[in-house]
């Protein structure tokens, strides 16, 4: 006994200075929790000033988390061990520090529960460095999630070795368990696989990255990358980046998509107004509507009265399938034009099953989706544009507004037509009366001129057979009538002449009016020896475009009225006839002496039945409007300088002949 005694206080005293110098803290608690005794290095590791005070701490104070207590109380009552648990213990100073605990419980030899004993070792800076690796892995994965990129790393093999896809990424790998070593033959849809192993061939083979476009459907839509493939120095292995440019790729789609339909605008602004037919307008529309809005069948509806009539159609056509030109409805059948009438804004239809307003007319039954704008002029609705599809949910609001840009184009195209239509209509119409009016104007001048060239035939019979038995009365009335006759004869001749201006084209020449101007004195030789006028003809009056016949009646015109009205009273009578080039006229005037025209009477001299001086001569007031008529006609001028009392000057201007090559 003495022995085992000897031999129980030099175990235990090796025990004690085995505590006490222990590299690692050493605890013995009691069943309830308290501290019964720390080692130096404990106390050290804690931070405490010596062991009486560490002693004295409450496990509250030097556990963190409560939890941790509780989950190792639990573990040691079951277990009746805790192996390399790591807590988080709170030093003196109250920074915290990691741990791991590995504690038992100690019995009797009789088995009873004593105390628990156990090392405490300080693995704060393994815990720092493991969580700041965490940490920068972390960080690493969210700059990867963040990154618009797929990586993807491959073998000499040509197989997935790794691979980091962000967050929301268009799948292009297919769904698998286990990727990694996969043959990207089997992750990768066809197409695309065979293009990365053609570029990674190519890598390998030059060392040098390629690149290629790539898109596949991501949902409704389309998903876009920029596929780059290059080789890893030293090796076959090689990486492939996966960029989405599909917002750029969508942009530039769009920006293309605009200036296309910014182009189709101006085509059909230039293409409608290079004509004026209504057919090849309407026909026109709907062909340029097509290349900026897909559709099935297409077509424009005109409103008249309370219905709307198809005026032009394109698109779908097999028999009983669509609705056809010239057909007829009434608005009150058709809700959307209503709706589009009152709102005066285009209507987008998805399902027509599924619209309240819509009523299929016989033969649309096929219509699944609708898109239609109102044509307006100056905001009163004159029709409809009308696109039918058989997809529902076929058009969208994007078609919808190009529809709304192309209709206001159509508007002024289609109204323009309208209004040639109607010109057309009413310059028929015109035209048909002014050949009915002229076809009247020659019948009745040549059926007067028949009796009055036997009614002035009889009174001359009168007076030469008579003349012993009609007294001088009589014969003054004969002289009458005659002269009447005469008048009449000329008036009727004048009436010919202006018909015969309005229809006849003769083609001009170049006329020397020398000659013109003799033929036209050569009408007045009596007149004007009676009166005594001197004539005056400038000798070179130069050439002019024209036709000699009209001419010479516009130089007698103006020579007889400067007769006319030249004042009896005057001592020296005198007519001069001028001419002379101005750029690329010919101006000619004719100007007298005579009675003078005042300023009211020159802003209606040259229409027709207009006479002036009337207390002075006779006449008709024809004469000017034809002269004007004829100068008219051969793209001439025409104009007057005159004062009362001061004579008259009487001047045209025609073109000139061209100048010889």
């Amino acid at each position: 006994m003495a022995k085992q005694n000897k031999a129980d206080k030099i175990s235990g005293e090796r025990y004690k200075r085995f505590f006490e110098r222990a590299p690692i803290g050493l605890y013995q608690t009691s069943l309830a929790g308290e501290i019964l005794d720390a080692n130096p290095a404990l106390v050290d590791m804690l931070g405490y000033a010596d062991r009486q005070s560490f002693l004295a701490a409450r496990a509250d104070q030097i556990y963190i988390n409560p939890a941790d207590r509780q989950r190792w109380q639990a573990v040691m009552e079951r277990d009746g061990l805790v192996r390399n648990v790591e807590l988080q213990l709170r030093r003196a100073d109250g920074r915290p520090i990691w741990v791991r605990d590995n504690a038992r419980l100690i019995r009797d030899p009789e088995g009873n529960p004593l105390y628990y004993e156990g090392t405490l070792e300080d693995i704060s800076e393994r815990k720092q460095a493991e969580m700041s690796l965490h940490k920068e892995r972390r960080q690493l994965h969210q700059v990867i999630s963040s990154m618009p990129n797929l990586l993807i790393r491959v073998d000499e093999q040509d197989r997935l070795s790794a691979f980091a896809a962000p967050a929301n990424f268009p799948s292009l790998l297919a769904a698998s368990d286990s990727p990694i070593h996969t043959p990207l033959v089997d992750l990768l849809p066809p197409d695309v696989a065979g293009q990365i192993l053609h570029a990674l061939n190519k890598a390998r083979e030059t060392g040098q990255p390629s690149k290629f476009e790539y898109s596949i459907a991501d949902g409704k839509q389309q998903a876009y990358f920029e596929i780059k493939v290059s080789s890893i120095s030293d090796s076959r292995e090689a990486l492939v980046m996966a960029d989405n440019i599909t917002d750029r790729k969508l942009a530039e789609i769009a920006e293309r998509e605009q200036r296309h339909f910014a182009q189709v605008l101006s085509d059909i602004a230039i293409t409608v107004n290079t004509t004026i037919e209504l057919d090849q307008v309407l026909d026109l529309i709907l062909s340029n509507l097509e290349r900026v809005v897909p559709y099935e069948s297409a077509d424009i509806m005109l409103l008249d009265g309370d219905s709307v009539r198809m005026v032009g159609r394109k698109g779908r056509a097999e028999p009983g399938m669509t609705r056809m030109p010239s057909e007829r409805y009434a608005l009150a059948e058709i809700g959307n034009f209503r709706e589009m009438i009152e709102s005066g804004q285009p209507m987008l239809i998805p399902d027509t099953r599924l619209h309240p307003g819509w009523k299929a007319i016989p033969g649309t039954e096929w219509i699944r989706s609708y898109a239609g704008c109102p044509i307006q002029i100056n905001r009163e609705n004159i029709g409809f544009i009308n696109l039918d599809s058989s997809v529902p949910d076929y058009f969208s609001p994007a078609h919808l507004e190009r529809l709304r840009a192309i209709t206001a184009q159509a508007a002024v195209a289609i109204h323009n037509a309208q209004l040639f239509q109607s010109i057309q209509s009413q310059a028929k119409e015109l035209e048909i009366a002014n050949r009915e009016l002229e076809a009247f104007s020659h019948t009745v001048a040549h059926d007067l001129k028949a009796p009055l060239q036997v009614s002035v035939g009889y009174a001359s019979v009168l007076q030469a057979e008579y003349a012993s038995v009609i007294d001088e009365d009589g014969q003054s009335i004969l002289a009458e009538i005659k002269a009447a006759g005469f008048r009449m004869s000329s008036m009727i001749e004048s009436l010919l002449l202006l018909a015969k201006l309005r229809d006849v084209q003769e083609t001009l020449t170049t006329v020397e009016m020398r000659p013109v101007v003799d033929g036209a004195l050569a009408r007045f030789p009596d007149r004007i020896k009676e009166r005594g006028i001197a004539v005056e003809v400038m000798p070179d009056l130069p050439p002019a475009l024209g036709y000699g016949p009209w001419l010479e009646e516009v130089f007698a015109n103006l020579i007889g009225n400067a007769i006319k009205y030249m004042n009896t009273d005057n001592p020296a009578p005198r007519i001069s006839v001028r001419g002379r080039r101005i750029g690329s006229m010919a101006r000619y005037e004719i100007e007298d002496n005579g009675l003078g025209i005042p300023l009211e009477a020159q802003e209606r001299l040259f229409e027709q039945f207009s006479r002036f001086h009337t207390g002075h001569v006779e006449g008709f007031g024809l004469g000017l409007s034809i002269v004007l008529r004829i100068i008219t006609r051969l793209n001439g001028q025409i104009g007057v300088v005159s004062a009362p009392g001061q004579g008259s000057t009487f001047w045209f201007a025609l073109p000139v002949p061209p100048e010889p090559a």
